[in-house]
């Protein structure tokens, strides 16, 4: 059972990682419906703190942001244009099907949501993927159980631990056509509840530069709360 939800756990992060480690034009991943109704606010219970390394030796320290049950999650990214604001957040909300980027500056408070696009997270093709346990070791005090995992692409070593108070259940939220052929939909659930990936070496086998690893820093309780009412919306 670990072993089938670990496999859909990368995929799910495959989403994300590409994303943030080459930092597109925010712009050009977002698309479509801008006039958002945000909800009074967003709470947040917990910190994730990783970094995330490319092969150029260029890390990208990021925060997630989350709440257990909601359908919402934060990311900080701690660069330079970050560290210039007084306050900087992406919320991506599950039940809007939205991104709404917060941003605190010199006494303004600006919001910019935007819808994600219908095809986030669709399957393009049937991956090829096999995979193998690797052993168990311990990362922030939590047991983590250790998997390679090898496509046509990438072989990666991911360690994941079910043992933490909160989980990657809000980064579950793509079409569940999205699995690999002859995995069980129903798998995507179980998962939902259980895993928190805390590393992953990540190495492309013809493009090095697309190397990467992901470490977990910390992990700490603490609440944030933004209040949306504060926030002059706009448009890109």
């Amino acid at each position: 059972m670990k072993t089938k939800i670990l496999v859909l756990i990368v995929l799910s992060l495959g989403l994300i990682f590409p994303i943030q480690a080459q930092q597109p034009n925010l712009k050009s991943l977002l698309g479509g419906k801008k006039n958002v109704k945000l909800p009074a606010s967003y709470q947040f219970e917990w910190k994730y703190k990783v970094t995330i390394t490319t092969k150029g030796n260029q890390n990208l320290d990021m925060i997630y942001l989350i709440k257990p049950n909601a359908n919402y999650f934060g990311v900080q990214m701690e660069s330079k244009e970050a560290k210039q604001m007084d306050f900087m957040c992406v919320v991506a909300d599950m039940n809007l099907n939205a991104f709404t980027m917060f941003m605190e500056s010199a006494g303004r408070k600006m919001a910019m949501p935007q819808g994600i696009p219908k095809d986030f997270g669709k399957k393009a093709k049937d991956p090829n993927y096999t995979y193998k346990e690797i052993g168990t070791k311990e990362i922030l005090g939590y047991k983590c159980f250790g998997m390679q995992i090898e496509d046509d692409s990438y072989i990666a070593t991911v360690y994941y631990t079910i043992e933490a108070p909160i989980s990657f259940k809000q980064l579950f939220h793509y079409s569940k056509d999205a699995a690999p052929k002859g995995f069980d939909p129903a798998l995507i659930e179980v998962m939902k509840d259980e895993a928190l990936v805390m590393e992953m070496n990540a190495e492309h086998k013809k493009k090095k530069k697309e190397s990467f690893t992901f470490k977990a820093v910390s992990l700490n309780e603490e609440a944030i709360s933004i209040n949306t009412k504060e926030y002059n919306s706009l448009g890109f």
